[in-house]
């Protein structure tokens, strides 16, 4: 019988945050033991992920019993994911941390591991998703195969439909059972079929932040934090976006909520002027820097006292860069940084700079414009 996320990683949770801690920064080896079955002088590479980067980081060879061994230096506090391949297919993932001493078995397609309810838990999820990529695959073939009889297409769709609404449960099933788990990292960011992902949705947030605060609570320098709080982030704006979205009619305009220098949202609904200029731009150009301080700045200092207000949403992706570049420019308006340019498919972004204008409710004019016409605009309405 087909053991799936949802019944089998149940009898494992106690394990898994049993042997999950806080401990010291440290580095320890961690010891791995391998044996295949019918792999006598195989060579087997082992590599290591580094957040979204697989390097290899030993090459061996099994003796006449088929038996091999490595060891890693990883911090406690920041376990890794590695995995063993043999003639170019990965046959075995694993999490591991200082001081562990895992025992790896390859057998019949499979592998099975003892040392670690962590590596234990990764290789239960890692197979089911294997599972479910193979049938999304043979689905997607069977559907461009029948692509023109409507009736069978129809029919596949439903089926790699139902399929991926299966999983999705189990894998919310699974980060919820062990957020503190590593192997909840990997379940998080998994994809089918066509790059599909699994955790697709901006709602999703919720399950990244379960596991993201799990994690820090466990292992306090893991490096996969920066990547679940960028992650988190995205999300969270995309949600916001998709509820300003939603209030468009109410407000006139897609409402954006972003983060400024200090953190802190800022609603573009909230801000409370006649005439508001939402300009987006990037502080690595200069050129875009000088455009900010030789043609919005003037305007700015003449007319905000009457009414004018400038929503600045900077797409850079280097904070510091763009928190330094409005330090120095100390403009006074409000700026915002929208990193994964989110905001560029409601107000249909395709250059920077460009300026969009809103009187009242109202978005009136966008694009690129000189301090003659930007003025002109502005004048007129105040």
């Amino acid at each position: 019988m087909r053991r799936t996320i949802l019944g089998t990683l149940t009898v494992l949770s106690f394990v898994s945050l049993s042997l999950l801690s806080p401990s010291c920064t440290s580095e320890k080896k961690a010891r791995v033991s391998i044996s295949m079955k019918d792999g006598a002088d195989s060579e087997i590479v082992v590599t290591r992920l580094d957040v979204n980067k697989n390097s290899v980081v030993d090459t061996l060879v099994c003796d006449e019993s088929g038996h091999a061994g490595f060891k890693v230096k990883v911090p406690a506090a920041d376990p890794d994911f590695f995995y063993i391949y043999s003639n170019g297919d990965r046959i075995a993932s694993l999490v591991l941390k200082g001081g562990d001493k895992i025992r790896v078995e390859v057998a019949d397609g499979g592998y099975s591991v003892s040392g670690s309810g962590d590596c234990d838990l990764l290789r239960l999820a890692d197979e089911r998703y294997a599972e479910v990529s193979e049938q999304f695959e043979v689905l997607s073939d069977r559907l461009i195969a029948n692509y023109e009889d409507m009736q069978k297409a129809d029919s596949f769709r439903k089926d790699m439909g139902s399929l991926f609404v299966s999983y999705y449960r189990e894998c919310v099933a699974f980060v919820m059972e062990h957020p503190a788990s590593m192997a909840s990292v990997s379940v998080l960011f998994q994809r089918v079929g066509d790059n599909l992902q699994v955790f697709a949705t901006d709602t999703d947030v919720a399950h990244f932040k379960r596991v993201r605060d799990s994690i820090a609570a466990y292992y306090p320098q893991s490096k996969y934090l920066d990547a679940l709080d960028k992650e988190i982030s995205s999300r969270e704006n995309a949600l916001a976006m998709r509820i300003g979205m939603e209030n468009v009619e109410e407000v006139g305009f897609p409402d954006l909520v972003l983060p400024g220098v200090d953190g802190k949202d800022v609603q573009l609904s909230a801000v409370d002027a006649p005439v508001i200029l939402v300009h987006f731009w990037t502080a690595s150009d200069a050129s875009q820097n000088i455009y900010n301080t030789q043609v919005l700045k003037p305007l700015y200092d003449k007319y905000k006292g009457k009414g004018l207000e400038i929503y600045a949403v900077s797409y850079d992706t280097d904070k510091a860069l763009w928190a330094q570049v409005v330090s120095k420019q100390n403009a006074g308006w409000i700026n915002v940084n929208d990193y994964d340019a989110s905001s560029s498919t409601f107000y249909n972004i395709t250059d920077l700079p460009t300026t969009v204008v809103i009187i009242g409710d109202t978005v009136i004019d966008s694009g690129e414009f000189d301090r003659v016409e930007l003025e002109r605009i502005i004048r007129s309405e105040l």
